[in-house]
């Protein structure tokens, strides 16, 4: 669910997460995060910003079966008994846009024209819907009541983000699960009500 990278734009970054021998003996579905996104630091201290997350697409053969604005990054496969669908919701500190919602619309035609080939539903992700408050306050706002409508309506039964960087997961809301999964390295995001807890 991203941030395979710090730059997006750096082979060097590239080799060293996917040179890791994990990488020889398995597969993986992934979407890019924010990360794959930025391209460089510029002077004035700011991140340049890609429009795509061309080191991940140039890398990575997923189905081209997505929404045209996101192809390779955003798409569906069956496995087994059941549905996974990667969504590209990593363009980093973007919590509204057009690409989301036409992704959300697209999840729901997806899950009506794989009907009866599945028994679960799982949708991944960069940015948690249920993530931290604290961090990104558009989350809650925007993110939130477009995609557990989208879940809801299209049955996802688990949603797996990874933005925040930390373990954590929900009780059953309407139906999904959501999971984030935790990081490697120093990087996590803290939960508003555990920062105020620790400041005491």
């Amino acid at each position: 669910s991203g941030d395979f990278t710090d730059y997006g734009c750096q082979v060097k970054e590239w080799i060293w997460s996917l040179g890791h021998p994990f990488f020889n003996h398995h597969q993986i579905a992934g979407t890019p995060g924010d990360h794959e996104y930025w391209g460089h630091k510029m002077e004035n201290g700011h991140i340049h910003m890609m429009q795509t997350p061309a080191g991940y697409n140039s890398l990575f053969c997923n189905p081209q079966n997505g929404i045209e604005q996101s192809l390779n990054s955003n798409y569906y496969f069956l496995y087994g008994n059941v549905l996974f669908v990667g969504l590209d919701t990593g363009d980093s500190n973007t919590t509204i846009s057009e690409k989301y919602n036409a992704q959300a619309e697209w999840l729901k035609q997806v899950a009506s024209k794989m009907k009866g080939k599945y028994k679960y539903l799982v949708a991944f992700g960069h940015k948690s819907v249920y993530g931290s408050n604290e961090t990104d306050s558009g989350v809650s706002k925007y993110m939130r009541p477009l995609w557990v409508e989208a879940f809801r309506e299209a049955g996802v039964n688990l949603f797996i983000g990874g933005h925040d960087h930390k373990y954590s997961r929900t009780e059953n809301v309407d139906g999904t699960w959501y999971l984030d999964l935790g990081s490697s390295g120093r990087k996590y995001r803290v939960p508003e009500y555990s920062a105020r807890q620790l400041a005491k």
